[in-house]
């Protein structure tokens, strides 16, 4: 599973997807329960993220097109937008579609 975040800007080929829920250390070192993203591509490439903004990015994606597998993969990329704190979040962008409509 490649590291979701060395990609960011990447074009991905969307074909199949899974979430779950795992258990993670958070910065104060407190065990707390979090979203489990990874992507295949169509090139077999396969995409892990921790990030709940790359979930709710994908429920996003899962509206627009249905729940997959897509047949016709959907192009996506990475992006990453940092908080003056140094907060990180990621989302998935459609590279070449408007998933706003």
């Amino acid at each position: 599973v490649l590291k979701g975040s060395e990609h960011i800007g990447e074009p991905i080929q969307l074909r199949y997807w899974y979430v779950f829920p795992v258990q993670f250390e958070a910065i104060d070192g407190e065990l707390t329960t979090g979203l489990r993203t990874v992507l295949v591509s169509a090139d077999g490439n396969v995409y892990g993220y921790g990030s709940t903004g790359i979930a709710s990015s994908l429920l996003r994606v899962v509206q627009a097109y249905g729940p997959g597998p897509y047949v016709d993969p959907i192009p996506l990329r990475m992006t990453e937008t940092q908080t003056q704190r140094g907060h990180r979040f990621y989302r998935l962008e459609p590279l070449n579609t408007d998933l706003d409509g």
